[in-house]
């Protein structure tokens, strides 16, 4: 009788880990869509369609923006496609949730995998995807300054 435990392998578990990254990417994309769809669609307390007003400014060189990563990444994408900018900033911030996803999966897999099965870790990387910070007028005075998820 053999009493070694099998190690696991890091293909353990890639159903439910591909399936909960492409769940919270499909999700996110739908509510980055309400945020930057029109009224009565889009009737949300978001700064995207302003990112997005801000963006075409700052592309004809009237405003600065000292970090324009989101907002020459969507017009650059829209330029390219021939989306409107919007469907643009969609797929930039679906994608860009769906990175931080699958980053965070692998550093919990490299930490994590002898001890956790493949979905547990899945699980825990949605978990951690999910987490953000909650506005707290006591605590922090102004909603900007170190708030945020991981």
């Amino acid at each position: 009788m053999n009493s070694t435990v099998e190690p696991r392998r890091p293909t353990d578990g890639w159903p439910a880990q591909a399936g909960a990254g492409i769940v919270l990417t499909l999700l996110s994309a739908w509510l980055f869509h309400l945020q930057a769809a029109a009224p009565p669609w889009g009737n949300f307390q978001s700064d995207l369609r302003q990112h997005l007003r801000l963006a075409h400014q700052f592309w004809e060189g009237r405003i600065y923006i000292p970090h324009p990563g989101f907002h020459v990444t969507t017009l650059l994408l829209a330029h390219a496609s021939g989306w409107t900018p919007e469907a643009s900033a969609v797929l930039v911030l679906a994608l860009s949730v769906a990175a931080s996803y699958w980053i965070t999966l692998r550093i919990l897999k490299f930490y994590l995998q002898p001890l956790c099965r493949g979905t547990l870790l899945a699980l825990l990387a949605l978990a951690l995807s999910l987490v953000s910070a909650v506005y707290a007028p006591f605590f922090s005075k102004n909603i900007y300054l170190g708030q945020g998820t991981p």
